[in-house]
């Protein structure tokens, strides 16, 4: 996973992937494919969509409905 600092500059670190990712699934939810497709151009390749959504379950942003197989936003946690 690229974090931005000397070497890797922003819009290629993993960082620059969540914003696309997170503006298709705020328009409802899609499977991995189907948002997959839609972000191809933004992604330099498959691993950076990989590690942008690992990053994003890993800090609860989005969400895994496992009877639908589809990713949706996570719904922010009312403690």
């Amino acid at each position: 996973m690229r974090f931005p600092n000397k070497i890797v500059r922003y819009h290629e670190s993993v960082l620059s992937k969540f914003a696309p990712i997170l503006d298709h699934l705020s328009h409802g939810n899609t499977t991995a494919v189907e948002l997959y497709s839609v972000v191809q151009s933004q992604m330099e390749s498959i691993a950076d969509f990989v590690d942008a959504l690992n990053a994003l379950y890993a800090l609860k942003k989005i969400d895994f409905n496992v009877t639908t197989r589809r990713l949706c936003c996570a719904t922010p946690n009312m403690e």
